[in-house]
């Protein structure tokens, strides 16, 4: 009884941990999309790609509050990514094989997810589940086709001036027809399929890579949200958000995050 107490107990204390995370990350995300249009030249490129954005809060209100699943077993998790790599490089995928991924899909998302925090609270960067820390989000990531990104430059100078994030489901000849429009405001312009997106939460991580892949991926994210909490990655939100540029600032974290999400991805391979 006292052990299934603590346990509760430390359930308890974790979801509650989480919800509070939850509702700072809502804080964040509206002051990004509220403050999107401070970045560049947007006005015009608004018009090409209004109707193809990636929607922050269509996201949020289908994911943000999603219930946790039971993990499933390191065999499952195998066995998905071996099925999901034959459905990736067929011509003409099987529906009902698809079906039966996306009805695994969650289960996979927590094991995996406990695995990361597994190691963190092992290398003692996350708390164990028994006391708060509010400097260190819970991993938490959905499996899916990621957004993507359209980045211009100014034709005179190679120089970042804006990014959009476009849905993932929009068509090589949109991409093409968006592009040639933008470009026509005198931009250089490319358009590129994202692996993962930490901006948002949860993350989302790409549903079509191998299982390292997708660990580095989901821990890179991870880790850009915990270093919003640290005064690096603040700067790079202010950064992102066009309040202050500061280029150095985004090397470093996306350098420490590639780190991280390598580290933990190794530690978990050899382990499991």
């Amino acid at each position: 009884m006292v052990l299934f107490s603590s346990m509760v107990r430390k359930k308890t204390i974790w979801n509650l941990l989480q919800t509070c995370f939850v509702i700072i990350a809502g804080i964040i995300i509206v002051a990004i999309t509220g403050c999107e249009n401070l970045k560049g030249n947007i006005a015009g490129i608004d018009k090409f790609t209004e109707s193809y954005k990636f929607s922050i809060f269509e996201w949020e209100t289908e994911n943000l509050f999603s219930t946790n699943n039971r993990p499933a077993d390191i065999a499952t998790v195998q066995r998905y990514f071996s099925i999901a790599s034959e459905v990736n490089s067929a011509a003409t995928p099987d529906p009902a094989i698809e079906t039966g991924l996306k009805q695994i899909e969650p289960s996979v998302e927590a094991a995996i997810t406990n695995q990361i925090q597994a190691v963190l609270i092992d290398q003692r960067i996350m708390p164990s589940n028994d006391y708060f820390n509010f400097n260190v989000p819970p991993v938490y990531f959905r499996l899916t086709r990621a957004p993507y990104i359209l980045a211009t430059s100014p034709r005179s100078a190679i120089s970042l001036q804006n990014q959009v994030l476009l849905k993932n489901d929009v068509t090589e000849q949109e991409i093409d027809t968006i592009e040639k429009q933008v470009g026509g405001l005198n931009l250089s312009v490319i358009t590129e399929e994202l692996g993962g997106y930490g901006a948002i939460y949860p993350t989302c991580v790409a549903d079509n890579a191998t299982l390292e892949y997708t660990i580095e991926t989901a821990a890179h994210e991870w880790a850009h949200q915990y270093l919003a909490f640290k005064p690096l990655g603040f700067r790079y939100i202010l950064d992102g958000l066009g309040i202050k540029k500061d280029y150095d600032a985004v090397i470093i974290n996306e350098t420490v995050a590639d780190i991280i999400g390598k580290e933990i991805a190794s530690d978990i391979i050899e382990q499991y």
